[in-house]
């Protein structure tokens, strides 16, 4: 859960490890989750998702897990100040996805979305902005991929 807010530095999936690799940014860069993270799902579209997946007990684990993810959606994005969401290779998909949650207004505490190094075209990176702006979140600074 902590991949819907957190520096994508600090989610790191240690099982990547090459244990060849000894440099603090190496491993950063080879345990990161990268284009594995995607953007949030809303809780509708998170339920639809799971609908996908294998339980022991679909009855009761799958409403369980959809109303875990909800409370933490709403938890977490609520408080959230600044998404860091650079060097994810995200895409137009993942810029509309974000826009989306952006429209909801559960960010209410967000100040910053930084979207360095990803592959959304300036288009998307707009329109998250207007997302925000319409959402009433003050985005100080909505960073632009290098070009």
């Amino acid at each position: 859960m902590s991949t819907l807010v957190k520096n994508r530095r600090f989610c790191l999936d240690l099982g990547q490890l090459d244990p060849q690799v000894t440099d603090y940014e190496l491993i950063v860069d080879c345990c990161s989750q990268g284009s594995s993270r995607k953007a949030p799902l809303l809780p509708a579209e998170f339920t639809e998702a799971l609908r996908q997946c294998t339980f022991t007990n679909r009855g009761d684990d799958g409403p369980r897990v959809s109303a875990l993810y909800e409370r933490a959606f709403q938890d977490q994005l609520s408080r959230v100040e600044r998404l860091w969401l650079f060097g994810l290779d995200w895409d137009d998909r993942d810029a509309a996805q974000l826009a989306k949650v952006l429209m909801t207004g559960v960010c209410s505490h967000l100040e910053t979305i930084d979207l360095n190094n990803n592959n959304i075209p300036s288009g998307c990176i707009r329109s998250c902005e207007r997302n925000a702006i319409c959402s009433n979140i003050e985005c100080d600074y909505f960073s632009r991929q290098w070009v």
